[in-house]
């Protein structure tokens, strides 16, 4: 087994960062008046679906049709925005110092992320992090078309999207980890040699138990000014 071929992939939200990226560029739409100002009642709504496991995949094509006209000058615009001022402040401690503990393994570190790749790039380049799965918007003329580009990296479409980047990088997922909160990802979760749950939600933290995968709790966060906490590690079995 070649160390080279190994590598790590993380999830992004409630993984990597305290927060949700898509609901925080939802919002900064809506302010900015590039989203209908009704949407301000939608937005918990769906996120209680995400966080129970009731949202459907088809959701999505509906709110990225809405998108539609919108420049993506503006979007990367509130990308950075986002990032600087909700999205950095949240960045798990325990998150910053796994992702090192990988690379001194030898590991490539790759983002693997349901948001879009626009919003999570400034992460990548703070953490220099070089390598992104993420979902993908068509752009035509500068401005979005409000469809996707390749599936969205949700559930099975995040799997098939590492799946063609592991091939394309030669990497062998047997030997390469995935962290992840969530168990939309389990698809993925059940194609690496080593699973690892980060501040599982209760679908996959009963998987995770059951399977014996490790659980990481995460918690402090770069905004804090406190006295910084290790992430309690627990073997999961």
């Amino acid at each position: 087994m070649m160390a080279d071929r190994c590598f790590a992939f993380f999830d992004v939200d409630h993984t990597i960062i305290a927060c949700s990226s898509g609901k925080h560029l939802a919002v900064r739409a809506i302010l900015q008046g590039l989203l209908p100002l009704h949407y301000l009642l939608k937005i918990p709504r769906l996120y209680l679906r995400y966080r129970t496991g009731k949202l459907e995949p088809g959701i999505l094509n509906e709110l990225l049709r809405k998108l539609e006209g919108i420049p993506m000058d503006d979007i990367r615009r509130m990308a950075g925005e986002i990032f600087e001022a909700k999205i950095k402040p949240a960045i798990y401690v325990d998150a910053v110092k796994r992702v090192e503990e990988e690379r001194r393994k030898g590991r490539t570190v790759v983002l693997a992320t349901s948001a879009p790749e626009f919003l999570v790039e400034p992460i990548a380049d703070y953490l220099g992090i070089g390598e992104v799965v993420a979902t993908n918007f068509k752009v035509r003329d500068g401005e979005l078309t409000g469809e996707f580009d390749g599936l969205p990296a949700f559930g099975e479409g995040k799997r098939a999207g590492v799946l063609s980047f592991a091939e394309k990088h030669h990497a062998d997922l047997n030997c390469s980890s995935f962290y992840s909160d969530s168990h939309y990802d389990l698809p993925l979760f059940q194609s690496v040699g080593q699973p690892i749950a980060v501040n599982p939600d209760t679908k996959l933290c009963k998987t995770a138990r059951k399977e014996g995968w490790h659980v990481l709790i995460f918690r402090d966060i770069l905004g804090n000014t406190g006295v910084q906490q290790d992430g309690t590690v627990y073997s999961g079995d």
